[in-house]
């Protein structure tokens, strides 16, 4: 007991320093800087050779920033340095279109040195990766520019069977379905959906819509291990059957069955198989419903990423 009678009271824990050293380390660079000496490096403009990863503004969303302005909510934007000293907005640039309609003068910016225009792109990336903010073209465009090996292999398979990622998606040759043919391609199955595709369909762009994809894709997974099925069958015959047929047997099968909201991929794997099997006697038609679901429960994970694994 000490002298006051009181018990004594166990010490308290010190408080752990913080690391000085990582804070250095990491320090941030934030500053103000003119808006006018800051570009935006849009996915449409080549620098040095690079092509940039930045998507297009949205007006509505510069107007309602401005419409809601509020210089206490206002962050930093990033910014790369570049070696000639330029700047170059990363993550930022409807703030600073916004300031600069507003007359704003000056904005604050985390400023990234030593960076090249890949290395801006995977940052880019990373830092909208999961906002709605970003559209799934935009990312994937940076992530190839960013040299990303699963959207690189994608962007090369697509190029090896004579077609070209396409935001409009309107021309015989162009994909615009990003977020499909990665789907597919994680599964294991791009290469021989476009080889089908390519093959039978090459003049038709609903060919390479984004449920046609991953049809082809559940399709294959769901009956080619079938005894009734035939490659050259299935070739034989969607190389008479237009997309659109197949579209149009999806959407009777549809109504036929009740399911509005039914994934549009598994029905279009379904009218594939009705086309398939036509008028055959049962004892060589394909059976059953098609599967679908994640990769896992598709078994996709046990096929091989042949196009990461043979990459240059």
């Amino acid at each position: 007991m000490p002298e006051d009678g009181h018990p004594t009271k166990s010490a308290k824990p010190q408080k752990k320093e913080f690391d000085r050293k990582l804070m250095d380390e990491e320090a941030k660079d934030i500053r103000w800087l003119p808006v006018e000496e800051i570009g935006v490096h849009y996915n449409t403009m080549t620098v040095s050779g690079q092509k940039g990863y930045q998507r297009a503004l949205n007006p509505r969303k510069i107007d309602k920033m401005i419409e809601d302005f509020d210089s206490r909510e206002l962050t930093a934007i990033v910014v790369s340095q570049r070696e000639d000293g330029s700047y170059w907005v990363i993550d930022g640039q409807h703030r600073l279109e916004a300031l600069k309609l507003m007359g704003k003068q000056i904005i604050l910016a985390d400023v990234r040195q030593g960076m090249t225009i890949p290395g801006e792109a995977v940052l880019f990336w990373r830092l909208n990766a999961g906002q709605t903010k970003v559209a799934a073209w935009d990312q994937f465009m940076a992530r190839i520019i960013g040299n990303d090996p699963v959207a690189v292999a994608v962007n090369r398979l697509v190029v090896d069977h004579g077609y070209h990622l396409d935001r409009g998606g309107n021309s015989v040759k162009g994909i615009a379905a990003v977020r499909s043919i990665e789907k597919v391609f994680r599964r294991g199955y791009l290469t021989e959906v476009l080889d089908i595709i390519a093959a039978v369909w090459r003049s038709d762009h609903r060919a390479v819509d984004g449920p046609m994809i991953e049809g082809l894709a559940i399709f294959l997974h769901s009956y080619q291990g079938q005894p009734a099925f035939d490659k050259e069958r299935l070739l034989d015959i969607l190389a008479v059957t237009p997309p659109t047929e197949i579209i149009q047997r999806q959407r009777q099968l549809t109504v036929e069955m009740g399911r509005g909201t039914s994934q549009p991929a598994v029905m279009i794997a379904m009218a594939l198989r009705d086309v398939f099997n036509g008028k055959r006697r049962s004892v060589r038609k394909l059976v059953g419903p098609p599967i679908s679901g994640t990769g896992k429960t598709l078994g996709y994970q046990g096929r091989v990423h042949r196009a990461l694994d043979n990459k240059e």
